[in-house]
């Protein structure tokens, strides 16, 4: 799972949000600082419209919303998180190791 964040256009106050998680999502449609923009048919993505007062709050409120800080890609203006996998849940190889034994 995967979210990035971008300026909607270089001076615009406007920001997007898109991400696959599923507990995001539904954290977001509950907010109502986010505004769905977009979503996917075919995958389980949103794309979520915001309007910080900077640059500055919208990363501040992308590491509030995803518990991580943001990457930046300077190639495509864009930050992003990977999602890690929770750690409560077991990799399958150890799983399978215990059960083994």
């Amino acid at each position: 799972m995967s979210t990035y964040m971008w300026r909607e256009t270089s001076n615009s106050k406007e920001w997007r949000l898109q991400t696959d998680d599923p507990k995001l999502i539904l954290k977001l449609n509950r907010s109502v600082r986010f505004t769905p923009a977009a979503w996917s048919l075919n995958t389980k993505f949103k794309v979520f419209r915001f309007s910080p007062e900077s640059q500055r709050n919208a990363l501040r409120t992308f590491k509030r919303i995803t518990g991580q800080d943001p990457i930046f890609n300077a190639v495509e203006g864009v930050f992003f998180e990977k999602s890690r996998p929770s750690r409560h849940v077991k990799p399958e190889s150890r799983l399978e190791f215990e059960l083994q034994k």
